[in-house]
């Protein structure tokens, strides 16, 4: 065995091979090796005259569909621990999941109506914390799900504009304009702001 004390000088040559030792040795003792057997020719062929059969690796029985097990040493199986049954899915929340932040009106228009409809509820939430809606709106909010009927109006007044663009220029303008501002645009015309 090499002293690595006194090889100072030998960078990471030393610890790269003590590293690839180390795995392997780790490798060696996480996974026992394959046991071989010999395969017994079928009866129908000569065996004098048959070439010697390969060692071919055993298979492990299959585990028990109740508890499978897990291997900890070379000897040893532990039974595995249950796990508990998930959670099921949780419906999101018509608040979750708005994508369109930062985002233009082609974008918009290619969104589904729930991702415009939780979209504007960051709108109005964020303009809500920030205390810059109108007082009547402002005053009569005290959790997101009262900002709904307001969210599903900006909605609607988004869609409509989108869908007022009938030219090609005039689809092509209402594209490449930001959601943030057509939105504070709505949002004065409705009031809100």
């Amino acid at each position: 065995m090499v002293d690595v004390s006194k090889k100072a000088g030998a960078g990471l040559g030393c610890g790269c091979l003590s590293l690839a030792v180390v795995g392997l040795y780790l490798i060696g003792r996480a996974v026992p090796a394959p046991k071989a057997e010999v395969a017994v020719p079928p009866p129908h062929q000569p065996s004098a005259s048959a070439q010697p059969a390969l060692p071919r690796p055993m298979t492990p029985p299959p585990a028990p569909a109740t508890e499978p097990a897990r291997v900890t040493s070379r000897d040893e199986a532990v039974p595995a621990v249950a796990q508990p049954e998930p959670n099921p899915v949780q419906p999101k929340k018509w608040y979750e999941g708005g994508t369109l932040s930062g985002k233009t009106m082609g974008d918009w228009a290619r969104a589904t109506p729930e991702d415009r409809l939780a979209s504007c509820a960051d709108l109005l939430a964020s303009l809500w914390i920030a205390k810059k809606l109108t007082p009547r709106i402002q005053d009569s909010v005290s959790t997101v799900d009262e900002l709904k009927p307001f969210a599903e109006q900006l909605r609607i007044a988004l869609d409509t504009a989108v869908d007022k663009s009938k030219t090609p220029d005039a689809k092509k303008l209402m594209f490449a304009q930001p959601i943030s501002e057509t939105a504070v645009l709505v949002l004065t015309m409705m009031a809100y702001v």
